[in-house]
């Protein structure tokens, strides 16, 4: 629930809706990461970006312009990217901070 700054993962590495608009391409690397992590795209049109911890708790509301995270200041640990597109898609990235 993306408005109590919880979000509850339904699946792992999928999509939570579709639409017409594709973010299947949007990858991160490398993963495991210890420095910086980085973002790769073949569309631009996302519309919000959030970092939540494994928890759920939302940690960070990030530029949707950014091709990079720097997540050394992030403790070791699981963490997941959430991608919303103009239109609603919704699609989540785990990676692993060591």
């Amino acid at each position: 629930d993306f408005s109590q700054n919880k979000l509850i993962f339904y699946s792992n590495d999928s999509y939570l809706n579709t639409t017409d608009y594709n973010l299947s391409e949007f990858k991160i690397y490398p993963n495991p990461v210890s420095e910086i992590l980085y973002l790769e795209s073949e569309n631009h049109e996302i519309a919000k970006m959030s970092l939540y911890d494994i928890t759920g708790k939302l940690l960070q509301t990030l530029d949707t312009s950014i091709q990079e995270i720097d997540v050394r200041n992030l403790n070791n640990g699981l963490y997941f990217l959430v991608l919303e597109s103009a239109t609603g898609e919704t699609v989540v990235r785990k990676f692993l901070k060591r």
